[in-house]
C-alpha cells in the first residue's frame, strides 16, 4: 500500500522493531515538539484553531485527566513541569491518527497509523508527516495482523471502528517491523525500479562505500 512519511526536516528514520499492540480509535497526546512547531503558532494566530481541529487542553493522565478551558491557559506555560498541560485529541473519524494505530517498541517514538487525510495518497511525492508512517489501507493491515493472531475481533473490525471507543489489542507474539529506505529495487518480475532520493541519503551511502573500498585496497 502507499504511505506518507516524514518531511525532509522531520525524516522517518530507518530501524527494526516489532508491532506489539493494535489500537482501534486512538486518541492523540500531542508531543511537545509538534505542539510548539505546529499548533501553538497557529493557535496564537487563530483563537478558534483548537476548536476547529478538535483539540483539547488537558492536565493529568488516565482517570485523573481534566479538560482545561483554553481561555485560562497561557500558551507559553504548556508542557512545563511535572504535571504539565498538553494538547489532546479525543477519538473520532477526524482524529489525526485515524482509526488505527500500530504501537511498536521503537526508541524513536515512530509508529504506523491511519489518517483522515486520504487525499495525500493520490500524490506522487508523499513526505508530509512529522516522522510517523501514515498508511493508505490501515484497516487492511489491522485485519491481517488480527488474522495472524486468530483474534475474534477481526470479524467485527469494521463495527468496532465505527464507534469512538478506544480499544487496545495486545499481540501474544510481536510482529517484526522493518522500516527501510530504498531508492532502487527489483520487483518479482526482475524489473529494476527507481524512486527519488527524497532525503538525499544515497550520496552519503555512496561516500561510505567508496571509503570502505579505499580502506580494503590499502
Amino acid at each position: 500500500m502507499k504511505t506518507v512519511v516524514g518531511r525532509k526536516k522531520r525524516q522517518t528514520p530507518v530501524f527494526d522493531t516489532s508491532i506489539n499492540t493494535l489500537v482501534i480509535n486512538p486518541s492523540w497526546n500531542v508531543p511537545k515538539s509538534i505542539a510548539f512547531k505546529d499548533i501553538l503558532p497557529k493557535w496564537e494566530q487563530d483563537i478558534d484553531f483548537l476548536k476547529s481541529h478538535n483539540l483539547q487542553i488537558r492536565s493529568g493522565w488516565g482517570s485523573n485527566s481534566n479538560i482545561i478551558p483554553a481561555e485560562l491557559v497561557i500558551p507559553e506555560n504548556m508542557y512545563q513541569g511535572a504535571e504539565y498541560l498538553r494538547f489532546f485529541e479525543p477519538p473520532s473519524k477526524r482524529n489525526t491518527l485515524g482509526q488505527f494505530k500500530f504501537l511498536s517498541q521503537s526508541r524513536y517514538a515512530i509508529y504506523l497509523h491511519d489518517t483522515p487525510a486520504k487525499h495525500l495518497f493520490k500524490r506522487t511525492r508523499r513526505d508530509y508527516s512529522s516522522g510517523c508512517v501514515r498508511l493508505e489501507k490501515a484497516q487492511d493491515l489491522a485485519s491481517a495482523l488480527l488474522s495472524i493472531e486468530k483474534r475474534p475481533e477481526e470479524a467485527k473490525l469494521s463495527q468496532l471502528a465505527k464507534t469512538d471507543k478506544t480499544r487496545k489489542i495486545n499481540f501474544s507474539a510481536p510482529i517484526p517491523l522493518h522500516i527501510v529506505y530504498w531508492t532502487a529495487w527489483l520487483d518479482n518480475e526482475g524489473t529494476l525500479h527507481f524512486r527519488d532520493d527524497i532525503y538525499k541519503r544515497d550520496l552519503n551511502d555512496l561516500a561510505k562505500l567508496k571509503s570502505e573500498e579505499k580502506q580494503m585496497v590499502n
